[in-house]
């Protein structure tokens, strides 16, 4: 994957990661040292709240290569990181707020069915924007730094904004309802 200024530019695709995995040329063990020397290089830059220490990512990569039908897995070797808000076992769920933090007993089911179809756990990322936070008591910020994932664009990814859009669709749909669509809600 490739970087610029504004964070991670669009890198290969599930199908480009599965692709390369069956006809050989790439393999999970060799996708997650990619993996692992990118988000080295970049540094704390925001994105990652925790990550799976580099020894351990490769040795769950190979555990994944050595599974009885492995090549046949749907998401053979693909990497993924999961939200603060979803749970992984043995890791600290925090919602990008250390003061509501908690180690997770158990697994969210829709992790376990992507490590069932045999993709690769890579950490956990960040929930916080810089514009949409999460505030505790005397309004402290919930973790500092923005992240940096922007697109080519210098723009949020998907569903940055999507709390806004979603407060507006609500507010004209309401005003619709109540026969006060055109005026000011």
């Amino acid at each position: 994957m490739a970087y610029d200024a504004h964070g991670p530019s669009i890198g290969p695709s599930v199908a480009e990661v599965l692709a390369s995995h069956a006809s050989g040329t790439g393999s999970p063990t060799k996708t997650a040292l990619r993996v692992a020397d990118a988000i080295a290089a970049r540094g704390d830059d925001g994105t990652w709240l925790s990550t799976v220490p580099r020894e351990q990512l490769l040795a769950a990569a190979a555990e994944i290569e050595n599974r009885p039908g492995a090549r046949t897995l749907p998401l053979y070797g693909v990497p993924f990181g999961v939200k603060d808000s979803i749970d992984v076992e043995g890791v600290p769920t925090t919602l990008s707020c250390p003061d509501y933090a908690y180690v997770a007993s158990a697994t969210a089911p829709s992790v376990q069915r992507l490590l069932d179809a045999g993709a690769l756990y890579v950490g956990k990322t960040n929930l916080d924007f810089g514009r949409f936070q999460f505030r505790l008591g005397a309004g402290r910020r919930a973790r500092p730094g923005t992240v940096r994932g922007r697109n080519r664009y210098g723009r949020l990814g998907p569903g940055a904004r999507s709390a806004e859009r979603r407060r507006r669709v609500q507010t004209v749909a309401w005003a619709r309802q109540h026969g006060r669509a055109g005026t000011r809600v």
